[in-house]
C-alpha cells in the first residue's frame, strides 16, 4: 500500500535546491503571455494612479536650537542676566524635536492658519484646493463651536453676500460677512479679505473638519530629523498638495515654537514678578499705617525733635536696631515663602526666586525646584501624565518641596531666636538710657517699625524692576537659518518609483500566481509525479486540439502518434517472452474522463498498423464507449453473449472500417448486474476465442477506482494499463492503484499519463473529456477552451 509521505513527496516544489534549474525556468517562460498581461495590466494601473494622485509638493525649513551640552552656548551679550537665573537652562534636542512634533503647538499653527477649513474648486480629475486665492475665510466663533466634519458649498452672491448649501443643495442658507451663525451644528463666521481682489466664479467646496483632528493629521505627516548627527541644526519638512500652504504651516510652526519657548522660560520671571506685586501691595499698606502711627505720636504728644542723644549709647544701638532690622526682613522673607509653599498644590506651581534671602542653601533649593518644574511641564508638551520621566520629576519636586518646607521653617525659628537676642540685648540698652525720655524711647520704636517697613518696600521695588528686565531680555531657543521654502517640483507621487513598483508588480503577480498554483495543484502533470512509485511507466500521450478521437491515420507522423508508436514498443518488453496465444492488454483508470477508451481504440489502430490481426473488446459493461468512438451502430456484444448460451462470440466481431487487421466486440446491451455476469464462465470462453484467433486481444474495461468490474477479470489480463489523466487525475487517488498493485488485484500493471501538456499550455477533452493531440501555440488556447469536453 503506498504511504501517506509518498502522495506529499509527490508535489514537485520549485523552490527545492534538486529540482532542475531548466525545469524553473520553462515552468515560468512557457507562461510567458501570463507576464505579459500582468505588466500590461500594472503598468495601466501605474498610469491610472499617476493620473488620478494629487501631486504634492515638499517645503523645508532649517533651524538652529541652541544647546549647551553640544557647543551652541548663549549669546555672549546676554551673560550679564546669567545672574538673574533666565540663561541656566541647557536644551535635550531630542525634546525640542518632539516639543515641534506635538499636538498643542500643531493646534495653534492651525488656530492662526485656518487650516481646519479647506476650499476646492471642482475640476477633473481632481478638485483644486485653493489656499491664498480667496476672497474670503470661513471660522469657527470660539473652539467649542466647531461645526461638524462635513463638505458643503458656498457661493458669493453680492458684496458682503453668500450662499451656503449642502452637497445637494439643500439645507440652503444666506449670510452675510461678519456676522455669526449657526451651520451644521456649529458656529462660524466669514470672514473678507480685502487683499484679495480677484473674484472667484462659481460655487467652492469647503471641507470642515474639527481643528484638534487637523492637527493631529499634520502633526502625523510632519517630518523633523536632524541635519547633521553632531550639531544641533535640524530639518523640518512637510508635504501637501498645495506648496504655499506647506511653506506657511512650516513658518508658523517655528513661530508658534519660538513663542512657546519665550513663554516657558518667562515662568519663573512672571511667577515671581505676581509675587512681588501682591507683597508690594502688602508692605504698602502696613507702611501708611507705620507712617500714620509716627505722624498721630509726634501730633498728640506735641512733638518736634528729639535728637541730642549721647553719642556711644546711640551708637551702640543704632548698630542693634540694624540688625534687628535685617533680621526682621530675613524673616519675614522666609516667612512669605514658606506660606505661599502651603499655599500651592499643583506640581506645576513655581517658586519665587532671587528674593535675596540670606540663606545660600535654601535659595540654592528653590532654583533647583524651578528647574525641575519647568523641565517637566516642557516633557509635558509632548508627552502624557504617565510618562516614566514626568513621574520621577514630579516625586523630585514633591520632595524638594519638603525639603525647602523644612529648610524654611528651620530658618524662620533661627532668625526668630535670632531677632529674640537682639531683642533683649536692645532692652539691656534701653536700661542704659533711662535718661532718655519716655516720649524718645516710645517714638523710636515707632520710628524701627517705620524703616524696616520702608528697606523692605524699597527691596521689593528693586527686585521688580530686575525681574522685568529678566522679562525684557528673554530669547528663543531657535534660530532660523533658512525659513520655510520649495522647490516647486512634484515629489509625491514619484513616477520613476510608481513605474518600478509597477513593473515589479507585472512580475512578481504572474510569478506568485504561478508559485501558488503550483504550491496548491494537486493534480498529476507528469512522470515526475510518479517518481517515487514502484509501478512500471509507460509513457505519456500528449494532448492535441484535434476533434477526432481515433487519430492514427494511415501514414500519420504526429507527435501524438509517434507517441503511440513508443507505447506499442513498450508495451513489448512488459510482455512474457514465452507467451504461445496471443497477449491481452488491459486498459483501466480509476475515474471516468481520463481516456482510456480513447487510448484502448487507438493502441489497437497502432498494434494493428504493423499487420497484426487485433480485436478490440469493450469489456466496460456499465458506460460502454467503444461503439460510439468508432462511429459504429449500436449493437449487440459481450454481454448478450454471456446471457445467451446457444450465440457465438464469433457471431459479435466486427471488421472497423478503414483500418486494416483491427476488428472490434462491441459490449452490448447493458446488463442490471455487470459484476455477477463477468464471473461466468463463458468469459472464460471469450477471452480463449479471442486469444485463438486474433494477435492481440487490447480491452477497454471499466474504472477500477469505481466499481469492481476489472478486478473480477484480471485474471486474463497478461499486460493492464493503468490510465492517469494529466491535470485531472488527482495525485490523492493514486491511493487506489497503488493498493491494487500491493495486493496484486491488477498484476503486471504499468502507468500511463494521458492529455500530457508539457508546454504548460491546455489540451482538448471531449466525451468523457478524454485528452489528445499535438502542442500547439498558446494563441490556440481560446479555441480550445471553446470545444466541448
Amino acid at each position: 500500500m503506498i504511504h501517506s509521505d509518498y502522495l506529499q513527496d509527490q508535489s514537485w516544489d520549485p523552490t527545492k535546491s534538486d529540482a532542475p534549474v531548466k525545469e524553473i525556468l520553462l515552468k515560468y517562460l512557457t507562461r510567458w503571455p501570463w507576464f505579459l498581461a500582468g505588466m500590461v495590466l500594472a503598468v495601466s494601473a501605474g498610469f491610472t494612479y499617476l493620473y488620478l494622485a494629487i501631486p504634492k509638493y515638499e517645503a523645508q525649513a532649517t533651524i538652529l536650537i541652541r544647546d549647551d551640552s553640544k557647543g551652541g552656548g548663549e549669546l555672549s551679550e546676554l551673560v550679564a542676566f546669567e545672574d538673574l537665573g533666565i540663561l541656566a537652562k541647557k536644551n535635550n534636542i531630542e525634546n525640542e524635536i518632539e516639543i515641534l512634533r506635538s499636538r498643542t503647538i500643531m493646534l495653534r499653527v492651525v488656530h492662526e492658519l485656518g487650516l481646519n477649513f479647506r476650499y476646492y474648486r471642482e475640476t477633473r480629475p481632481r478638485n483644486q484646493e485653493l489656499f491664498h486665492a480667496l476672497p474670503f475665510t470661513i471660522e469657527a466663533t470660539d473652539s467649542s463651536t466647531e461645526p461638524a466634519p462635513a463638505l458643503f458649498y458656498i457661493e458669493k452672491r453680492g458684496e458682503g453676500l453668500y450662499r451656503l448649501s449642502d452637497l445637494k443643495d439643500r439645507n440652503v442658507i444666506n449670510v452675510k460677512s461678519g456676522v455669526p451663525f449657526s451651520y451644521l451644528s456649529g458656529r462660524i463666521i466669514i470672514k473678507e479679505n480685502k487683499r484679495q481682489t480677484t473674484p472667484l466664479k462659481g460655487k467652492i467646496l469647503v471641507q470642515s473638519e474639527p481643528a484638534e483632528r487637523t492637527a493631529s493629521a499634520y502633526a502625523a505627516r510632519l517630518k523633523i530629523d536632524h541635519a547633521d548627527a553632531k550639531s544641533n541644526v535640524i530639518r523640518i519638512r512637510l508635504q501637501d498638495p498645495v506648496q504655499e500652504k506647506a511653506i506657511d504651516i512650516i513658518q508658523s510652526l517655528i513661530k508658534q515654537y519660538r513663542i512657546d519657548a519665550i513663554e516657558d522660560k518667562n515662568q519663573v520671571s512672571l511667577n515671581t514678578a505676581t509675587f512681588i506685586n501682591e507683597r508690594i501691595g502688602f508692605i504698602t499698606g502696613e507702611l501708611s499705617e507705620v507712617e500714620n502711627s509716627a505722624q498721630n505720636y509726634k501730633t498728640g504728644n506735641k512733638l518736634v525733635d528729639l535728637a541730642s542723644e549721647s553719642g556711644f549709647i546711640l551708637e551702640e544701638e543704632a548698630s542693634n536696631e540694624k540688625e534687628i532690622i535685617q533680621t526682621g526682613i530675613q524673616k519675614e522673607l522666609a516667612g512669605f515663602v514658606l506660606n505661599y509653599l502651603s499655599l500651592i498644590r499643583s506640581p506645576d506651581e513655581l517658586l519665587p526666586a532671587n528674593l535675596g534671602l540670606s540663606d545660600a542653601p535654601v535659595s540654592l533649593m528653590i532654583s533647583d525646584h524651578n528647574k525641575l518644574v519647568l523641565e517637566r511641564n516642557r516633557i509635558l508638551k509632548g508627552s502624557k501624565d504617565q510618562n516614566p520621566i514626568v513621574t520621577q520629576l514630579q516625586e523630585q519636586i514633591l520632595q524638594m518641596r519638603e525639603s525647602i518646607g523644612a529648610a524654611l521653617k528651620n530658618l524662620v525659628q533661627t532668625l526668630g531666636l535670632k531677632e529674640q537676642n537682639l531683642r533683649d540685648q536692645a532692652a539691656v540698652i534701653t536700661r542704659r538710657i533711662t535718661s532718655i525720655p519716655k516720649f524718645e524711647r516710645e517714638f523710636r520704636e515707632i520710628q524701627r517699625q517705620q524703616q524696616i517697613k520702608e528697606q523692605l518696600y524699597l527691596y521689593l521695588l528693586q527686585k521688580r524692576e530686575e525681574t522685568a528686565i529678566a522679562l525684557a531680555v528673554t530669547v528663543s531657543n531657535a534660530k532660523v537659518i533658512d525659513p520655510a521654502q520649495g522647490s516647486g517640483e512634484v515629489v509625491a507621487p514619484d513616477k520613476k518609483v510608481v513605474f518600478s513598483f509597477s513593473v515589479l508588480l507585472g512580475l512578481l503577480l504572474p510569478a506568485g500566481l504561478i508559485y501558488l498554483w503550483g504550491l496548491f495543484d494537486t493534480k498529476i502533470h507528469g512522470r515526475k509525479d510518479l517518481s517515487r512509485s514502484e509501478i512500471p511507466f509507460l509513457g505519456e500521450i500528449p494532448a492535441a486540439d484535434t476533434d477526432e478521437r481515433l487519430v492514427i491515420k494511415a501514414d500519420n507522423r504526429s507527435g501524438i502518434s509517434e507517441a503511440f508508436r513508443s507505447l506499442r514498443t513498450n508495451i513489448s518488453f512488459m510482455l512474457d517472452r514465452n507467451l504461445q496465444k496471443a497477449p491481452v492488454i488491459f486498459i483501466t483508470s480509476t475515474l471516468a474522463k481520463e481516456g482510456k477508451t480513447f487510448l484502448a481504440i487507438n493502441l489497437a489502430a497502432i498494434t494493428a498498423a504493423t499487420g497484426k490481426k487485433v480485436v478490440l473488446a469493450g469489456l466496460d459493461l456499465r458506460t460502454p464507449r467503444v461503439l460510439e468512438y468508432l462511429n459504429l451502430p449500436e449493437t449487440k456484444g459481450i454481454t448478450n453473449h454471456l446471457i445467451d448460451p446457444n450465440s457465438k462470440i464469433e457471431d459479435f466481431i466486427l471488421p472497423v472500417k478503414g483500418i486494416e487487421n483491427l476488428y472490434v466486440l462491441p459490449s452490448g446491451d447493458i446488463p442490471p448486474n455487470p459484476a455477477e455476469l463477468l464471473l461466468s464462465d463463458r468469459l472464460n470462453e471469450i477471452f480463449t476465442t479471442l486469444r485463438n484467433q486474433f494477435d492481440y486481444v487490447v480491452v477497454d474495461t471499466a474504472p477500477a477506482g469505481l466499481v469492481t468490474d476489472t478486478i473480477l477479470c484480471s485474471g486474463h489480463a497478461d499486460v493492464i494499463i493503468y490510465v492517469l489523466r494529466a491535470g485531472l487525475t488527482d495525485k490523492n487517488t493514486l491511493t487506489i492503484p497503488e493498493t491494487l498493485h500491493h495486493d496484486k488485484k491488477l498484476p503486471n500493471m504499468a502507468y500511463l499519463i494521458n492529455d500530457s501538456r508539457h508546454s504548460g499550455s491546455y489540451g482538448y477533452a471531449y466525451g468523457y473529456g478524454y485528452g489528445v493531440g499535438d502542442k500547439k501555440p498558446w494563441w490556440h488556447l481560446g479555441r480550445r477552451l471553446k470545444r466541448k469536453r
